[in-house]
């Protein structure tokens, strides 16, 4: 099971990466940001919850990213960087060195990118 927080500005969110050149975009309602991954449900029951909706404001420290198979907007945010290391601390997976917030949104990557 994942430990997701849904993008809750989806539709700004589309309209620029469309604007950006993006063409094979994923589909709107799987627009999230992931925090970690839980096989075992004993996991769950020690996860601190929460809230439901976080806002996360725009700044600089941001980029578009090659992850080999998708392309994602990273983005610093210290609420959902603490919200991973505490659920690490509870048991959750992270198959990864570090974490990153991001939105994976496109399966393309536009030559003003890569150059």
């Amino acid at each position: 099971m994942f430990v997701i927080r849904e993008l809750l500005n989806r539709d700004e969110f589309l309209e620029w990466a469309i604007t950006e050149g993006f063409q094979k975009i994923v589909p709107a309602e799987t627009l999230h940001v992931t925090i970690g991954k839980f096989h075992d449900l004993k996991v769950r029951q020690r996860l601190i919850p929460v809230p439901e909706s976080l806002e996360v404001r725009a700044s600089r420290r941001r980029a578009v990213l090659d992850f080999g198979s998708i392309i994602v907007l990273a983005f610093g945010c210290s609420k959902l960087s603490r919200c991973h290391v505490e659920f690490r601390r509870a048991g959750i997976i992270w198959f990864y060195q570090s974490y990153t917030p991001h939105v994976s949104f496109a399966l393309d990557f536009v030559e003003q990118l890569s150059s």
